[in-house]
């Protein structure tokens, strides 16, 4: 292999090494609750991924949260439709 696939190859290989990483990452998480002490990570990894976690989008874990679907020219035909939709 020359040229850009050798490059490629590379590319591929590394990010296939942080998926594996960050797999295991993952696993040592939900087994711990915390970051705290996974080898994957040095403490300073740990630490910014923790601040990374600690955004916005990740504090409500317990909702997964879509926008409403919308249908302007739609009109309610029963009582539990109008209840759906206003959900």
């Amino acid at each position: 292999m020359t040229g850009p696939w050798k490059k490629l190859t590379k590319k591929l290989e590394g990010l296939e090494s942080q998926q594996a990483t960050m797999k295991a990452v993952n696993a040592y998480f939900r087994k711990h609750k915390t970051l705290d002490g996974c080898p994957e990570l040095t403490p300073e990894q740990a630490e910014k991924l923790k601040a990374d976690m600690a955004q916005s989008w990740h504090l409500d874990k317990s909702k997964i949260r879509t926008p409403p679907i919308c249908f302007p020219t739609t009109t309610p035909t029963s009582a539990a439709h109008a209840s759906a939709l206003r959900n």
